[in-house]
């Protein structure tokens, strides 16, 4: 906890030198909002993650102006919101959220087959096996292993953890 209490220092002061140096639309500042987000949000501290959802938000608008809608970091600060709304059980803005961050990944910057878009798959059909969707989880779980078999070894720890994760939704069914 120590820790992280530093790492909240350390980033606060990072963000006030980057907005008084570069401005509050730089893509430093953008990039040190993101990071403390994810830092509050890992705290699973519920007053946190109002603060972390609002710096993503930021971070999100930030990153739009400076990189464009569909670069690499809006995909991976979009991919992250959505995993704190999951945890925040805002379930149709989480999915929405995943759903945009693959279709940056799949059409605008890694392409259908890369270790990125089948890490959003796996999350996202998470995220639809807790509301029981089943069907589409299935379908999700699948693609992810089969890119993950492809993209690294097939006894990786990835499809590791997509073997179990799929092994658990079969489970319930």
């Amino acid at each position: 906890r120590d820790k992280y209490d530093e790492a909240e220092q350390m980033y606060g002061r990072a963000l006030r030198i980057f907005e008084r140096v570069q401005g509050p639309d730089s893509a430093d500042v953008a990039d040190t909002v993101h990071n403390m987000a994810g830092l509050l949000g890992l705290l699973q501290k519920r007053d946190k993650y109002d603060e972390a959802e609002q710096m993503y938000g930021r971070a999100l608008r930030i990153k739009e102006q400076v990189h464009g809608p569909d670069s690499a970091d809006v995909a991976d600060t979009v991919h992250n919101m959505a995993g704190l709304l999951e945890k925040r059980d805002k379930y149709d803005e989480a999915e929405q959220m995943y759903g945009r961050a693959l279709r940056i990944k799949e059409h605008e910057v890694h392409g259908p087959d890369s270790a990125a878009v089948a890490a959003t798959l796996n999350n996202m059909a998470g995220l639809l096996q807790k509301r029981d969707k089943y069907d589409e989880a299935e379908q999700m779980y699948g693609r992810a292993l089969r890119i993950k078999e492809r993209v690294h070894r097939p006894d990786s720890a990835d499809v590791a953890t997509t073997l179990n994760d799929m092994a658990g939704l079969l489970q319930k069914r």
